[in-house]
């Protein structure tokens, strides 16, 4: 997939210092270095953001390191913004190297012994420059093999598997598609996820019917063209019609306020990221405003940027499910991973501080969304949680997201 993929940053400014020194810099700013070191993998290891919210930049030290630094890009920023340290450090492997590492893992499971489950989770760990190996067993062979075959490069642990957060609902009969409108509904509270309007926001409930079987995921960005509706590739087929609603459960209908339009692209599995393009109908009005708060709250905020998530970042998930959820922390980056039955790529992973759920069937293709000094930023496509086959099933406090920087790439935002 993508774990190949050149997607060129804008160009950079150099930063005014070299050496050692660094200026503070804001949330901001770090989103456009974690980019600029994906698309300069060579020159960097990797960048995170530690316990007390210090920023720690991570050069290769087979690299001209003051060149690296001066290659960083500068942001604009007002001077009220909260700014925060950073450190620089020296790691011998790159960016690159850890990218290499971590395809090799995907391609051979075997490295890790014939009688341990496969990998649920293999993703860069910037702040010890090393992949980190999640397993659904561990035992001392696979311990023993993950040492003999990568040295310190890898560390591997136990951990749950990830299943899509697709809610899907089958029916022994044809399921009923009731065309209603935000005006009218008294099915949900008018002006929210599940009963939206034009412009539809980011963050609705958006379904398909196939017969019998109801799919619901959420939406998760609206392009700069307002044609096109971004969520995970693993919700809908191509060319299926996608409409805005929800399936309600006590009288077993769908009711849906309008068909959006129909899926024009899909990314999904065979090491592709987990997105999907919905190109919507010509009286379809989009915007970029998107849901805040619970899944029946009125509320909303005006506008997503995006930028590239780093480690140590904190992140909300905004599903149409769990809704707004703040308070999880991106543990890895960019990694490759078991979803369902096929591997996906271009995903990081987001932990509950808490334990609090973050993520659930429905939410597939939900934003997960940082908050800034500059407002809100669109961090990812939700794809799968640690959650089981039936609603609440599993903790919920753990979610795999594509990054933005690979979903605007490949569906150019």
């Amino acid at each position: 997939m993508a774990a190949g993929l050149l997607c060129l940053a804008s160009t950079t400014t150099a930063l005014a210092a070299t050496g050692e020194s660094r200026d503070a810099i804001t949330v901001e700013q770090a989103g456009a270095w974690a980019a600029h070191i994906a698309d300069h993998p060579h020159d960097y290891s990797g960048l995170y953001r530690d316990a007390g919210g210090r920023f720690v930049l991570t050069v290769h030290a087979g690299r001209d390191r003051a060149a690296s630094l001066r290659g960083l890009p500068v942001a604009q920023t007002q001077a009220a913004q909260p700014r925060f340290p950073v450190t620089v450090q020296t790691r011998s492997r790159s960016y690159a190297e850890l990218t290499a590492v971590r395809d090799q893992i995907g391609n051979r499971h075997g490295a890790f012994g014939q009688t341990v489950g496969l990998p649920a989770v293999w993703a860069i760990d910037t702040e010890h420059n090393r992949i980190r190996v999640g397993l659904t067993e561990i035992t001392d062979a696979a311990r023993s093999a993950a040492a003999a075959t990568y040295g310190d490069a890898v560390e591997v642990y136990e951990t749950d598997p990830f299943t899509p957060a697709t809610k899907i609902t089958e029916r022994s009969e044809p399921v009923e598609i009731v065309d209603v409108s935000r005006s009218d509904s008294t099915l949900a509270p008018p002006g929210n996820r599940l009963l939206d309007g034009r412009p539809y926001f980011i963050g609705d409930r958006i379904l398909s019917v196939r017969g019998n079987v109801v799919v619901e995921c959420t939406s998760a960005y609206h392009t700069n063209d307002f044609w096109r509706v971004l969520t995970a590739g693993h919700c809908f087929n191509q060319d299926e019609q996608v409409y805005q609603g929800y399936f309600n459960q006590n009288d077993r209908r769908a009711y849906a306020t309008a068909s959006l339009g129909r899926v024009a692209s899909v990314q999904w599995g065979n090491d592709q990221i987990d997105g999907e393009e919905i190109r919507i109908h010509d009286e379809v009005e989009t915007t970029h405003t998107f849901w805040t708060g619970n899944v029946t709250s009125p509320t909303s905020a005006a506008r997503l940027g995006h930028s590239h998530a780093y480690q140590g970042e904190r992140v909300c998930s905004n599903g149409s499910v769990t809704g707004e959820v703040c308070g999880a922390r991106v543990t890895g980056v960019d990694g490759c991973y078991p979803v369902g039955d096929v591997r996906v790529c271009g995903l990081d992973v987001a932990q509950s501080d808490d334990g609090r759920r973050i993520v659930e069937h429905g939410d597939s293709g939900g934003p997960t969304i940082a908050y800034g000094t500059n407002g809100a930023s669109f961090k990812g496509i939700i794809s799968a949680g640690n959650v089981g086959p039936g609603p609440g099933d599993g903790p919920g406090d753990r979610m795999l997201f594509v990054d933005s920087w690979h979903v605007c790439c490949t569906f150019a935002c």
